[in-house]
């Protein structure tokens, strides 16, 4: 199943939410959708993100770096089925609802972060440096080779 799927009718009641688009560094477009409403009735999290400060502490003297992208990385979080009518957008033609993690929420951030934490601690418990930014990962490693293999 992709990131969106057609809904019918009769199915559950939901929300249509007015659908944007966003465009991506690549200048191809990420489907947005306006969660202003839906957003005021989200609770607040706090995240303390890492960044330069972070890089600073762990950088150490001929460090190779390599950055990975994690593309489309809130897509990768499933919406449970009994919230996903909240998440429905129209293109003019058609309606669908998202199944992932859509841009836009205003916890979307936090969820993807918590979640991706999991693995980030394996991997610093195996030694490896990393600073993480959004869907950002920067790879230190000593030797060029240890961070290709990475």
């Amino acid at each position: 199943m992709g990131n969106f799927r057609d809904f019918h009718e009769g199915e559950s009641p939901g929300v249509l939410l007015q659908s944007l688009s966003s465009p991506k560094k690549d200048r191809s477009k990420r489907p947005v959708i306006n969660l202003k409403d839906l957003n005021a009735y989200v609770p607040p999290y706090h995240l303390m993100m890492q960044g330069l400060h972070t890089l600073r502490d762990i950088l150490m003297e001929g460090d190779w770096m390599m950055k990975v992208d994690l593309k489309d990385a809130y897509f990768t979080i499933p919406i449970h089925q009994s919230d996903r009518q909240f998440l429905r957008f129209s293109t003019g033609s058609q309606d669908f609802q998202f199944n992932c993690l859509p841009f836009g929420l205003s916890c979307a951030l936090w969820v993807f972060t918590k979640t991706l934490k999991l693995v980030l601690t394996l991997l610093r418990e195996l030694g490896v440096r990393l600073v993480v930014y959004i869907n950002d990962i920067l790879v230190l490693a000593e030797k060029r080779k240890t961070t290709l293999k990475l």
